[in-house]
């Protein structure tokens, strides 16, 4: 499956309806066998077991989160526009993002929703290079398959100050 926009839209979808709710500050009702039991998405939680790892510059911890397959796509023209297949490409490209950023580099979430296997979080992203400052709102997109990230793609919100503080 390709994350196509009619995805988005449908989860996107879920935020406005509050179907799904922020995990950050609100738990996700699903039916369970315990009436009022509560418990975030399985996928909410991997991907938050990524973006912990991401944050603490722990990128091999990543690898087990993510299909060996991995197709991943940040648009743009900057110096970290790609396409990217497999976890080595992506690992790659998220080293020299740190690297560009001297470790600065930081994803925030603010809102996550998730719908069987796509997951769309809306953040903050912040980040420093030599006489540059990023700090946008910044989307990205899952799609999972058995518990993995099998594809995934960045939505920056503005993608002409994403591209200027990349390149």
């Amino acid at each position: 499956m390709t994350l196509k926009r009619s995805n988005l839209v449908s989860v996107l979808g879920l935020l406005e309806t509050r179907r799904v709710m922020d995990p950050i500050n609100h738990p996700i009702r699903h039916p369970s066998p315990e009436a009022g039991a509560q418990a975030l998405h399985p996928n909410i939680i991997a991907y938050k077991g990524m973006i912990a790892a991401f944050n603490s510059n722990d990128l091999s911890a990543m690898e087990a989160l993510v299909d060996a397959n991995l197709l991943y796509t940040i648009p743009g023209r900057s110096l970290i526009a790609c396409h990217t297949r497999g976890v080595a490409a992506h690992i790659q490209m998220l080293k020299r993002a740190r690297e560009l950023s001297a470790g600065t580099l930081r994803l925030e979430p603010r809102a996550i929703a998730a719908d069987g296997d796509y997951l769309v979080v809306w953040g903050r992203i912040t980040a420093q290079r030599p006489g540059k400052h990023l700090d946008s709102d910044h989307c990205v997109m899952y799609n999972f398959e058995a518990g993995k990230i099998v594809e995934g793609r960045t939505v920056p919100i503005d993608l002409y100050v994403f591209d200027e503080f990349w390149s």
